[in-house]
């Protein structure tokens, strides 16, 4: 519901900026080829038909526009109307040869000029905005960007329309920016304090460069800013645009899991870099490119992912296909994010397909090991065990009173261990440590070896899931036989370092020889179900035959 909800928000945000109401219309400049600065040129009676009509060719210090304009349309008894200019430079404005403004300061020198702002305002009085021909000239430096092409866009039109409409589309777009925020940081929390996945971390950078792209957009509507600001505005959109379009095909590779990905991603981001460096200076081709190359090898992996019938993947395939089709029929401003939200609404429905398939397997790890749990409690008390401990029993009791006692006591403290700590998800290593030693006395008494304990480097304030060494340590009494000396020793090391903790099981006798290939028993399914529930896969079970007989490590690796 919370997609249904931001895409229909979106598309109305999308048919509000689509509104033809306050649409400017834009005329024709012609601009003066020949040095010098001259006050008559500001006339509206001056002949300029001999002026050119394009601003590119002059790189005079001082130069003069003169806008031409056929006003047919009557304003509301309440309503003004406006100049708005936007471009590169220093502007000094007369409607009609009457001054109205000016935006900066112009200067024959970068020391003298007074740079402009990006876009300015500027009203017409009552008496000078009727209907009619009406001439406006601009006398104009660009001094701080000399090498830089000189554009000029000129707007008149409503005055209250003109101010109005540009925070109306950015008012909507900066819902959508806000989105973007708060999915960025709340996957980035997720990804630092819970999920430690590539994806996760790479859809929350997504989710902030499309919040960073829309505030640097739609910037230049609400922060009236130097123009020397401009271009360095458009580089920092173009860097974003290139990290966007390397993060969104890197995530759907991961996803997908795309074959030889590095390699792919290490050619992808060379071809990025070629264009961006090819078409430096185009800024919104830059960006059209970026978009595209983006869009291409998302679908290339999407369609694999498509072809190998991964969930999801038909879904998001149609979704790159709906960005398509928008890229094509609306203007470039809409559909680079609508084309943009789409996708990353594709990625935010990957998200929650791989965190339900998580959240599954987490639940049937937990039914799997609370089944181990009941089988291993099971495997204590089930007939065989309890007859064989039984008549052990009293063969000693009756030969020997006495330690028939300590072999019903040591029985007994293994049992009520085992039952205080079946339920708990981590204990103490000093309670496991008993358990074991408990299990070693009604052992030794069964079985009439001596079973010998020894710890080294134990750290008794560290917690691990119940029953874990002492598993270790029963497979270790099944399948060791005594050596020479009668004995079978058991000895217990504990290591920590800055990234993991390490519990090594040492089992000192004769290995008993196996029959074909060994497979796991419900010991070591319980040892693995165990380790899964508490610690995710940050964590390494090994075995392994060594001289004095077996070898059992377990490492549990830091979050």
């Amino acid at each position: 519901m919370r997609i249904q909800y931001l895409a229909l928000l979106y598309l109305g945000c999308s048919i509000v900026a689509c509104s033809p109401e306050g649409a400017h219309a834009e005329f024709p400049v012609r601009v003066m080829q020949k040095a010098g600065d001259n006050s008559s040129w500001s006339s509206p009676t001056f002949d300029d038909r001999h002026w050119r009509s394009d601003a590119t060719g002059s790189r005079d210090s001082i130069f003069w526009l003169r806008v031409h304009f056929d006003l047919t349309q009557s304003l509301k008894p309440t309503r003004n109307r406006g100049i708005l200019i936007f471009g590169l430079g220093a502007q000094e404005l007369y409607w009609d040869g009457v001054w109205i403004g000016k935006n900066g300061s112009p200067g024959p020198t970068a020391e003298e000029e007074r740079p402009g702002q990006l876009s300015n305002y500027f009203m017409i009085p009552d008496s000078l905005g009727q209907v009619g021909r009406h001439v406006l000239a601009m006398q104009c430096s660009q001094q701080h960007e000399e090498s830089s092409e000189r554009f000029l866009q000129v707007v008149a039109s409503d005055y209250f329309e003109m101010l109005r409409y540009p925070l109306i589309v950015t008012g909507f777009m900066h819902i959508l920016a806000g989105a973007y925020l708060l999915a960025g940081i709340y996957f980035l929390f997720l990804f630092f304090t819970y999920r430690k996945e590539a994806t996760v971390f790479i859809f929350g950078i997504i989710c902030l460069i499309f919040f960073s792209l829309i505030l640097l957009e739609y910037l230049k509507f609400y922060v009236l800013y130097p123009y020397t600001w401009h271009y360095p505005r458009l580089k920092l959109i173009g860097w974003l645009t290139m990290a966007a379009a390397f993060l969104v095909p890197s995530y759907f590779g991961l996803q997908f899991r795309f074959p030889k990905l590095k390699w792919v991603l290490g050619g992808y981001l060379f071809i990025l870099m070629a264009f961006y460096y090819l078409m430096l200076g185009q800024h919104d081709n830059t960006a059209r490119m970026m978009g595209r190359c983006m869009w291409m090898f998302s679908l290339t992996i999407v369609a694999y992912g498509a072809f190998r019938s991964v969930k999801g993947a038909p879904l998001v395939l149609i979704g790159l296909l709906c960005s398509a089709v928008i890229d094509r029929f609306f203007i470039y401003d809409i559909s680079l994010y609508s084309s943009f939200t789409i996708i990353v609404f594709s990625m935010f429905y990957l998200l929650t397909l791989r965190g339900k398939a998580q959240q599954e397997a987490y639940t049937d790890s937990l039914l799997l090991s609370a089944r181990l749990k009941n089988e291993l409690l099971k495997k204590h008390i089930q007939p065989h065990f309890l007859m064989n401990t039984l008549t052990s029993l009293i063969d000693w009791v009756e030969e020997s009173p006495q330690e028939g006692v300590k072999f019903m006591e040591a029985l007994a403290d293994e049992f009520d261990i085992l039952s205080q700590v079946a339920d708990h998800r981590l204990i103490p290593i000093g309670q496991e440590i008993q358990l074991c030693k408990s299990h070693l006395v009604v052992m030794g008494y069964r079985k009439e070896i001596d079973y010998q304990w020894e710890e080294e480097g134990i750290d008794f304030a560290d917690t691990i899931p119940p029953a874990l060494i002492h598993t270790v340590l029963e497979n270790g009494i099944t399948h060791s036989l005594p050596r020479i000396d009668g004995t079978v020793g058991f000895k217990l090391q504990f290591k920590r370092t800055d990234h993991e903790r390490c519990y090594t099981l040492l089992t000192y006798g004769q290995n008993r020889r196996s029959q074909g290939v060994i497979k796991k028993g419900t010991g070591f399914r319980y040892i693995e179900s165990r380790l899964r529930e508490s610690y995710g896969e940050k964590w390494k079970l090994s075995a392994e035959a060594i001289p004095e007989g077996w070898m059992t490590q377990i490492k549990i690796y830091a979050p």
